[in-house]
């Protein structure tokens, strides 16, 4: 008996959508034949025409109309029936995790394998944004955690969990410092340093705040060659001699000096890079979140 399946009330609304049997058909990817069969089938189940062939387009008989009401009660129970059931399953543990694209390339190939060896049920969800959409979306709680830099900067309805600061440098291409030899010397002029062409990384990126404030500390106007959403991108540009840039020394980890460009250190005074990991602070954190926090800060 066809009386239940659910299939039948897609049938009956592509039916009466269309009004005749071979356009329902052609929609519903089945023959004509197949369909006209499948309903004489339940007319003859339920002892009464459901449909109303004399009618153009076609329509529920009375007895098709409380057939209808029954297919979409039973659709109804069905879903509760489900939604009840979920209840009782063991769900996937997940953490969903905002983080800026650089920040990801550098962080998780040597965070998530060791994370995984310790909880290898947990599935990560990344969403990798801008800080301002990562922090919008767990102050919303549609992230579990956000890793980011500025800790000073973080809303404060987050609880932050800071990392120790690393050093920043400037990648200087030699077209510029074979010039300006005393650039290099102690202590920088980072007036003479910040007056060179540069490559940034995006408004609104982390990197690109901090290098803000080091021009608006020196009083010095950026001269930008290109903005690029991806601080390789602009260490690569460096290195190839396309303007200088300031990079936190995690991204230089595999890159030496060369006769094509020169590595700065910034004094730690003047500007290094902080990382933290962050969770709404109302946030009830599952063992399993805050074994991720600590592989994050070790």
């Amino acid at each position: 008996m066809q009386l239940t399946n659910p299939e039948m009330l897609n049938y009956l609304d592509t039916l009466l959508k269309y009004g005749n049997f071979t356009k329902a058909a052609q929609q519903l990817y089945i023959s004509q034949p197949y369909l006209t069969q499948t309903i004489k089938k339940i007319e003859l189940d339920l002892g009464t025409a459901i449909i109303n062939r004399q009618a153009n387009p076609l329509q529920l008989t009375e007895a098709g109309k409380l057939y209808y009401q029954y297919l979409e009660k039973l659709e109804l129970e069905n879903a509760q029936l489900l939604k009840t059931l979920a209840l009782y399953q063991v769900k996937q543990p997940t953490i969903h995790l905002g983080i800026l694209a650089s920040l990801g390339q550098f962080f998780l190939p040597n965070l998530l394998p060791k994370y995984q060896q310790k909880q290898p049920e947990v599935k990560i969800i990344l969403n990798e944004a801008l800080p301002q959409e990562n922090e919008k979306k767990i102050l919303n709680n549609e992230l579990d955690l956000y890793i980011g830099q500025n800790p000073e900067l973080a809303a404060p309805n987050l609880t932050v969990y800071e990392r120790s600061a690393e050093p920043y440098y400037a990648v200087i291409p030699s077209r510029l410092y074979e010039t300006s030899l005393h650039v290099m010397n102690q202590p920088i002029d980072y007036a003479l340093l910040l007056s060179k062409p540069v490559v940034l990384t995006a408004s609104g990126s982390a990197i690109r705040r901090q290098v803000d404030q080091l021009f608006s500390k020196f009083k010095q106007t950026p001269k930008p060659l290109l903005e690029t959403n991806n601080i390789y991108t602009a260490v690569d540009l460096a290195k190839k001699g396309y303007g200088l840039t300031f990079t936190p020394y995690s991204v230089l980890t595999s890159l030496q000096e060369s006769e094509n460009y020169k590595l700065l250190l910034i004094d730690a005074d003047i500007l290094t890079s902080r990382y933290f990991i962050a969770h709404h602070k109302d946030k009830k954190l599952a063992d399993y979140e805050s074994d991720f926090i600590q592989n994050f800060l070790c």
